[in-house]
């Protein structure tokens, strides 16, 4: 396992079924071993950060002995904010697909590496809709797979089964950003206020912009009163004495050093931080974000820590908010058309996700209905237990999990809401959700632009509300544009002005009449036509 492994940049690792740590074990002792460079020995000294989870509390202990981190008990409850440069694994033979399946969806955020111990069965026999999805995944990725024979047959546990090595790679994604480009370009140029760029007065941006002010000229005045007082309160006469009144700065000491320049612009960064991470904890600037939107923003917080905390880059990165939101609903709407169609058409069930026409100009064209049937794993609260063989084994509550069913949905509703315009009245989904975990409802439960079924076996079905169709016939519509499956005429000329191939088109898609009623309402149905001011803070 070890050796498949790429251990440039690896810093971070996880291993989340960790047992009693001998995988962990050989990582840290890898880590500290020697390579070899002609006649030469190198020690690695590679300083990785390890987390483990392990379900079994009596194995917890074990490794909490062992002075390993213990981060979490069940890895599919697992969530964090954290980046796993790579995660190996030896999960459980009965359910490895769920296990593989989560370290995917981690790595996914951010790239990184797999390495995975399976039974071999759950490849080479995918049966069941979650193997499926995992071969796709793993034909996506380029996964390398192994067959290993005897691989367990002189382990503590032994077992004759046949096991699959699986090893991944995920590519790390672009963290090319324009937003800093713009604002450092801006401090270097002299600001011309745009009235189109302008925020009005808000009272928490106000209150922000003074409560920083305030405190950098307070914090200031102390330093200077420090470098002022440290030389005369020296614990001795010593030349090298420390004061006896120290001060920290971050994580950096200054004993007898001078708070200079340097450590000025070291709190200044720190200091900035802080109130740009409270600046995107606004709901105004951070509701209309998608969850990978606001993950990226906060992932930039170090970055713009070098920013100075001004109306003026408020402003712009209201701008760059502003044109990253349409940009990522355009993202957005062709992801959900694509979820609702290629991506989920491996259930048996899901023939109901998709029909097809003759596009323009070409064959096959992919519309949505309006029912869909998405994967939602980990949906279900879940507790695990002994059997009466003194086994550990997994039992479904018959509820579900609110907190996992809301990842689930919250954003496919936030698209939505974009195609909508604000036209439906409001419902709190994680209102709807918690509600229905607590009456133990599973199906029909009554979102606020669809209802909900959940299933066990793992899928979630959705049925669009009458009065949301429109919205679905404007996903399609966006996506067929997008795609070039409708005339370049498409809602620019009436349906008896356009030519025979063209109608012939229409007539395929969605007929004459609904064409019309597009026409009617262009503003509800052609969503891209006019690019929304999607933010405001006044």
């Amino acid at each position: 396992m070890l050796s498949r492994i790429c251990w440039k940049g690896v810093h971070t690792v996880l291993e989340p079924s960790a047992g009693k740590g001998d995988i962990v074990e050989c990582v840290k002792s890898y880590s500290k071993g020697y390579i070899k460079v002609g006649r030469e020995h190198y020690s690695r000294d590679l300083h990785l950060d390890i987390d483990c989870i392990e379900i079994d509390a009596n194995l917890r202990y074990i490794l909490m002995g062992k002075k390993f981190r213990v981060v979490h008990d069940d890895f599919l409850t697992y969530t964090t904010q954290k980046r796993y440069d790579l995660i190996i694994m030896n999960p459980p033979f009965s359910n490895g697909d769920e296990h593989l399946l989560k370290a995917l969806e981690m790595q996914e955020q951010s790239g990184g590496q797999i390495v995975c111990l399976l039974n071999a069965e759950t490849l080479r026999n995918a049966y069941t809709n979650r193997r499926k999805v995992l071969m796709q995944k793993l034909g996506k990725y380029g996964a390398q797979i192994e067959y290993i024979k005897d691989g367990f047959k002189h382990a503590e546990r032994k077992t004759d089964t046949l096991v699959a090595m699986v090893y991944i790679n995920i590519p790390c994604s672009d963290n090319h950003s324009e937003i800093f480009e713009r604002m450092q370009k801006a401090t270097e140029q002299k600001y011309e206020k745009h009235e189109e760029y302008e925020v009005a007065p808000n009272d928490k941006i106000e209150m922000l912009l003074r409560s920083y002010e305030i405190e950098t000229a307070a914090t200031l005045k102390l330093l200077d009163e420090y470098n002022g007082m440290a030389g005369k309160i020296l614990a001795s006469d010593s030349e090298y004495a420390h004061p006896i009144i120290e001060l920290k700065i971050g994580d950096s000491s200054y004993g007898h050093r001078e708070i200079d320049s340097q450590a000025i612009n070291d709190y200044l960064r720190i200091v900035r931080r802080k109130y740009w991470h409270k600046l995107l904890s606004i709901p105004q600037l951070t509701n209309k974000m998608t969850t990978q939107m606001r993950s990226d923003y906060y992932n930039k917080l170090d970055e713009m820590g070098d920013f100075e905390f001004s109306r003026f880059n408020i402003e712009w990165l209201i701008v760059n908010i502003n044109a990253q939101l349409w940009e990522g609903v355009e993202d957005e709407i062709l992801k959900l058309f694509k979820t609702f169609t290629s991506d989920h058409t491996y259930y048996p069930e899901c023939t109901e996700n998709i029909h097809y026409y003759n596009g323009w100009k070409t064959n096959k064209a992919h519309k949505v209905n309006y029912k869909v049937i998405i994967p939602a794993y980990g949906s279900f609260a879940k507790r695990y237990d002994y059997n009466k063989y003194n086994q550990l084994v997994e039992k479904y509550n018959p509820y579900i999990d609110a907190h996992h069913c809301y990842s689930t949905l919250s954003d496919l509703e936030k698209t939505l809401n974009y195609l909508d315009g604000n036209r439906t009245a409001e419902v709190n989904l994680s209102d709807v959700l918690h509600d229905a975990e607590t009456h133990w409802e599973t199906k029909n439960i009554h979102c606020k632009y669809f209802s909900v079924t959940f299933y066990k076996k793992g899928t979630c079905h959705i049925v669009f509300h009458k009065e949301c169709h429109r919205l679905i016939d404007a996903l399609n519509i966006y996506a067929a544009r997008n795609f070039k499956w409708l005339p370049p005429s498409y809602g620019q000329k009436h349906y008896h002005e356009m030519d025979d191939e063209e109608k012939k088109v229409i007539d395929e898609f969605q007929g004459e009449q609904a064409y019309e009623t597009v026409m009617q309402d262009k503003s509800g149905y052609l969503i891209g036509d006019a690019k929304p001011a999607v933010l405001m803070l006044n």
